[in-house]
């Protein structure tokens, strides 16, 4: 009887023909960086497997909603003008990236984008204080 092989097995496979892909990947496993290093490998990975997020999570073992939320993040910050760089350089923690995100206001949204990129703003249990400084200014 012939064994068919798992789904994680028949994508790992495809990503082994290419090395670039399969160095990331890896990268992505072994590396204990910042959030959002690893979110923007994430998003390149997908880019150039063009792998779904269910498939993604899939290869790396982790759940769906986790990988979503990574891409999301790495979109968001993409388009953020220095973000990022203030993310990676003050050890930012990713749950204050997420609740950023979902200020829908931009005055406050602006005052935070400061706060962040200054490293004023970087764990989650101080977010509720910066807000209320924001809608102070």
């Amino acid at each position: 009887m012939k064994k068919i092989p798992s789904e994680r097995t028949s994508l790992v496979l495809k990503i082994m023909t290419s090395t670039k892909a399969s160095n990331l990947i890896t990268s992505y496993i072994d590396d204990e960086e910042n959030f959002m290093v690893k979110a923007r490998k994430l998003l390149e990975i997908k880019n150039m497997t063009g792998f779904s997020e269910r498939q993604l999570a899939v290869i790396l073992k982790s759940s769906k909603t986790e990988i979503n939320r990574m891409l999301m993040l790495s979109k968001e910050t993409a388009l953020t003008e220095g973000i990022d760089q203030a993310v990676i350089k003050h050890r930012t923690d990713k749950y204050v990236m997420v609740r950023f995100q979902m200020i829908k206001d931009a005055k406050i949204k602006r005052a935070l984008r400061g706060f962040i990129i200054e490293g004023r703003l970087r764990e989650h249990r101080s977010f509720d204080y910066y807000v209320n400084l924001a809608k102070a200014k």
